[in-house]
C-alpha cells in the first residue's frame, strides 16, 4: 500500500464515524456538553455528506478516468465522496475549533491530491466534492459557538 491509498482513508466515512465515535464517547465520560451537541452535528454532516455525493454521482452518472482498468471501482466519479466527506468533517471542525480546523485542512487537500494521483477523479471532482462538502457543513454548522 502506498502513501496516496494511506491519505484516501480520511476521506473513507466508517473511518470518519469512527473518529466522531471517539470524539462522542470523550465528550460523554468528560461531561463537555458542548462538545457532546458538536459530535452528534458532525455525525449528521459526514452522514448528509455521503448520500449527497453518491446521490449526485448517480444524477450525473460520469465515468472515472480508470474506467476500464481491472482495479477501477465500479461506481461513478462526480463529485468525489472521498472529497466530499474529508471537507465536510475538516470544515465543520474548523468552524467549531479553527486550530484543529487549520491543521485538518492539509489532510482534507491530501485526501484529494490522493485521489487524483491514484487516477480515480478528476480536478472537477475533487473541487466540486470539497465544495459541496465545505457547502454542507456551513449550513448545518452555522450556528455553532467557538
Amino acid at each position: 500500500m502506498d502513501i496516496w491509498n494511506i491519505l484516501s482513508y480520511y476521506g473513507d466515512p466508517r473511518i470518519l464515524v469512527f473518529v466522531i465515535l471517539i470524539i462522542f464517547i470523550y465528550a460523554y465520560v468528560k461531561n463537555k456538553r458542548k462538545l457532546l451537541g458538536f459530535s452528534k452535528r458532525l455525525l449528521i454532516i459526514v452522514i448528509i455528506a455521503t448520500l449527497c455525493a453518491i446521490g449526485l454521482k448517480h444524477a450525473f452518472k460520469i465515468p472515472r478516468p480508470c474506467e476500464g482498468e481491472a482495479w477501477c471501482p465500479s461506481s461513478y466519479s462526480f463529485p468525489s465522496t472521498h472529497a466530499t466527506i474529508s471537507f465536510s468533517f475538516t470544515i465543520a471542525i474548523l468552524l467549531y475549533s479553527p486550530i484543529m480546523g487549520f491543521i485538518l485542512l492539509p489532510m482534507a487537500m491530501l485526501t484529494c491530491i490522493s485521489r487524483l494521483m491514484l487516477n480515480l477523479h478528476t480536478l472537477p471532482d475533487v473541487f466540486a466534492g470539497a465544495l459541496l462538502g465545505s457547502s454542507i457543513a456551513m449550513l448545518i454548522c452555522r450556528d455553532v459557538e467557538v
